[in-house]
Parts: C-alpha cells; sequence; structure tokens
C-alpha cells in the first residue's frame, strides 16, 4: 500500500508541477505583452516631454527677444524725449523774452 500510496503522490505532484508550469508560462507572456505595452507607452510620453521641453524653450526665446524689443522700444523713447526737452530748453534760452 505504501508504495502505491508514494507512486500517487509522486504523479500528483507531477501533474501539479506541469500545470504550474504552463500557469507560470501564461503569467510570463502576459507580463511580458504588458511589460511591452507599457514600454511603449513610456515612450511615448518621454518623446512628448521632450517636444514639450522644446516648445516651452522655444517660446522663452520668442520671449525674451520680445522683451528685448520691448526694451529697446522704452529706450528709445526716452532718449527722443530726453533729446526734445533738450531742444526745448534750448530754444528757450535763444527766444527774446
Amino acid at each position: 500500500m505504501r508504495p502505491a500510496l508514494a507512486l500517487l503522490s509522486v504523479m500528483i505532484l507531477a501533474l501539479a508541477g506541469c500545470n504550474s508550469q504552463d500557469r507560470k508560462d501564461k503569467a510570463d507572456d502576459a507580463a511580458r505583452r504588458a511589460g511591452d505595452a507599457g514600454y511603449q507607452v513610456g515612450q511615448e510620453a518621454e518623446k512628448a516631454g521632450h517636444q514639450a521641453a522644446k516648445a516651452a524653450k522655444d517660446l522663452t526665446r520668442e520671449l525674451n527677444e520680445a522683451g528685448r524689443e520691448a526694451q529697446k522700444g522704452w529706450d528709445d523713447a526716452k532718449r527722443q524725449d530726453r533729446e526734445k526737452a533738450r531742444e526745448d530748453k534750448d530754444r528757450k534760452k535763444t527766444e527774446p523774452q
């Protein structure tokens, strides 16, 4: 009886091991597919991040250029105001009273 019980135990364990390997293979395949999909999503996210960084950099450059142009305009206006004030002052000095 004991040898039959031992043989039956070995057979049950062997069948359980085979079934376990199938489940493990299926789980590995599912994990690999999920990993591949996750990797692709990660790649797309990284690409989108690079594009957003490039767009931000371009926008920053444009804003800086606009700021420089505005500053130049203000400086020109200030210079013209000073020149006009000098001309007015000189004109007042030369005008007979």
